[in-house]
């Protein structure tokens, strides 16, 4: 299976889900299972519904956007999803909600995923893809903890490495645009502490968390601003930014001022944790 930006086609996986319930299945048990919510985690629950019940306006505008279609059919879906999506509903029953959602909603939105598919440009990974990546992280992670990396570092670099792997294993619900800013994210505040970087290269670890960074970057296209900014230490292991990118490079090359915006989104960020090495 292909996890991917496409807002329609998510929603649509997340809705087929739903309908692998029994009728004696809560909804609120059912969207901890879809959602993936460890130990019904009511918190972690109601933080990603939400995110998905902002999935069917955005698909609205993206939908909105194209001249010569019927806008009225393809959008047909949307009062149907918005039942389900109804807090107010989380202790209904299965049964007397399954049938809110009838074939003919579930058909326009594919169609809506179909038409986005064509028109917008949608980062894709494949699911067995980012199984490895997972596993490769938390194996990286066990390789952290039993290291002699000094224990403030060694918390930062987890916490950051942790960020990472969430976004993916919930790729399906919020896309591989997330894993994208939380790994950018990680590169960037890493690369703020160059002490912190030297110590990774002398540290136990280094060839594999290199690998790992390395395998993330590939999969997801690090962006200019790492690119640039980066030491050269790191931009050696994530390698050059994708073809795609080299104009913007140039452009972002020419006008610092864009690097400099980015670096300082990052420090904003990392203003709060400081890190002795």
């Amino acid at each position: 299976m292909i996890v991917t930006d496409n807002a329609a086609f998510r929603l649509h996986c997340i809705l087929k889900e739903i309908f692998n319930s029994k009728d004696n299945d809560k909804l609120f048990d059912i969207w901890s299972r879809v959602l993936q919510a460890q130990n019904k985690d009511r918190s972690i629950v109601y933080k990603r519904l939400s995110y998905v019940t902002s999935l069917p306006e955005k698909i609205s505008d993206q939908i909105n956007r194209h001249n010569n279609i019927n806008k009225d059919l393809y959008l047909s879906w949307q009062n149907n999803v918005s039942k389900l999506l109804n807090f107010n509903n989380l202790d209904t029953n299965w049964s007397g909600i399954k049938n809110w959602i009838p074939a003919e909603s579930m058909t326009a939105l594919q169609f809506c995923s179909e038409k986005l598919s064509e028109s917008i440009e949608n980062k894709e990974i494949d699911d067995g893809e980012i199984s490895q990546l997972i596993l490769d992280a938390e194996e990286l992670l066990k390789e952290i903890e039993n290291s002699g990396l000094d224990s403030k570092s060694k918390s930062f670099v987890e916490e950051r490495l942790n960020g990472v792997i969430s976004a993916l294993k919930n790729c399906s619900i919020y896309g591989p645009k997330a894993f994208e800013t939380e790994f950018e994210h990680a590169v960037g505040s890493i690369a703020l502490h160059e002490e912190l970087v030297d110590n990774i290269a002398r540290s136990s670890f280094r060839e594999k968390f290199w690998a790992v960074m390395g395998r993330f970057a590939t999969v997801i296209s690090i962006s200019t601003a790492i690119c640039i900014t980066a030491p050269e230490q790191i931009q050696k292991y994530l390698g050059p930014p994708s073809q795609e990118n080299e104009a913007v490079i140039e452009r972002t090359i020419e006008n610092q001022d864009s690097v400099k915006e980015n670096v300082q989104i990052i420090e904003n960020r990392e203003e709060d944790i400081i890190i002795e090495v």
